[in-house]
Formats: structure tokens, sequence, C-alpha cells
């Protein structure tokens, strides 16, 4: 699985670093309102890079446009519809991603190896998340997913933490319960099976969800033999 995704991400990355604008004494760039489109390949490699505020005038960020730079956080203005293709994959530092209600697709290997993104939530106008948009970010362990999500790629979430906890978004008050654990709970289906309850309702995961959230059955059999062995 995981010779996979580094072959995607091997074929969907650019082939030469490119920086078209140098950061500040600070890694910082300002996208002003002069600009309306952020080239594919824009800061791709530029380590310097630490933040970037784009305004709202940007309605497109190209392929690999933040790939492998040290951006920290990022905030993506109501002006952009897509996040493409490993457009923040191998941001090592990257901690806080915002996305705006108007995000309708997450790219393939858009956020590949963010290895200190530990938490994502995903606003309501995404419909379709892209093959190993997430693989590789190996502390993320919290996603809300819109119940009107229609497609998840394949190894969407793989390599991600073994705990990773998939939700939807449910209306204020409410939270959704789910018991699969790992990319098993980050399958179109499990996500609208998922039902919003009271946040204070304590919801207890059975023997098979256990199984489902990282645990084979073949495992939970044995364990619940060896119980029955010891305790009898």
């Amino acid at each position: 699985m995981f010779a996979q995704i580094l072959l995607l991400f091997a074929l969907l990355r650019p082939t030469a670093a490119i920086c078209t604008v140098t950061p500040d004494s600070n890694g910082h760039v300002d996208i002003d309102n002069t600009n309306t489109a952020i080239a594919n390949n824009a800061f791709y490699e530029c380590t310097g890079l630490v933040s970037v505020t784009i305004a709202n005038t940007v309605t497109s960020i190209g392929t690999a446009a933040f790939a492998k730079t040290n951006l920290v956080n990022v905030t993506i203005p109501n002006s952009v519809k897509k996040i493409k293709d490993n457009t923040f994959a191998q941001c090592s530092n990257l901690e806080t991603v915002s996305l705006p209600n108007t995000i309708e697709s997450i790219g393939a290997s858009a956020f590949y190896e963010c290895t200190s993104l530990k938490s994502i939530n995903l606003p309501e106008s995404v419909q379709t998340i892209g093959a190993a948009a997430f693989g590789g970010s190996s502390k993320l362990a919290e996603v809300t997913v819109p119940d009107g999500i229609t497609s998840i790629g394949d190894n969407a979430f793989a390599m991600t933490s073994s705990d990773l906890v998939c939700e939807k978004t449910c209306a204020s008050g409410k939270r959704s319960f789910n018991c699969k654990k790992g990319a098993n709970g980050c399958t179109v289906n499990q996500i609208k099976s998922l039902e919003c309850r009271d946040s204070s309702e304590e919801v207890a995961c059975s023997l098979a969800d256990s199984a489902a959230a990282g645990w084979d059955y073949v495992q939970v059999l044995a364990m619940v033999i060896l119980c029955t062995v010891y305790f009898k």
C-alpha cells in the first residue's frame, strides 16, 4: 500500500524546484489582491516559506504550489473551490489548515505526508477526496467529513495515526460517534452510516466494531477463546 502511495506522489510531483517569490526575513509571503491565481509549483521546495497570506481575489491554487515548504498554518480564501493534487504535499511542519465552505474537492496527495497535521475539518461543501490525499500524515487522528461526501479515493487516509477517527458534520450540540478507527472508518459508506447524537451521550462500541477498528475477526476470536480458557 505504501509503495502505491509513493508511486502516486512520484507521478504527480514536479520535475524542478521553483520559487516565484522570495519570502521576507520572517519567512512570510503576501499574495495580495492583484493576484487571481497561484501557478503550478509556484513555491515548490521553497523551504524558507513559513507563512502565507492569500487574498480572496485568488480563485485558483496550482498543483504542488506549496509542496515541500515549511508552512505551519494556512488559511484558504473562500474564492477557491479546489485543493489540487499535491498542493501541500510533504509540508512536514503544517499544523493547521482552515478550509472555507466553498471547497468542493481535495486532490490526490494534496496533504500527503503532512506529518505535523493532527486534525482537519472538511467543510460541508467538500464532495470528493482524492487518492492518498492525507496519506502518510502520520499524526492525523481527527477528521470531520461532510455527510454529502460522494467519493473518497484509494489510500486517502493510509499511513495516518492508528487512532484516526473520522466523524461527520453534525448540528451544533451534536456529534457522530465512529467506532471504527483507522482508514476503515473513513469510507463513504461508513461516514453516511453515522448518526448524529447529543454530544453528552455515551455510545458503547460492540465487539464487531472493535474488530473493524483495527482488530481483525481472527484476533478478536482468539482473544475471546483465551479469556474463556483463562477464566474457566
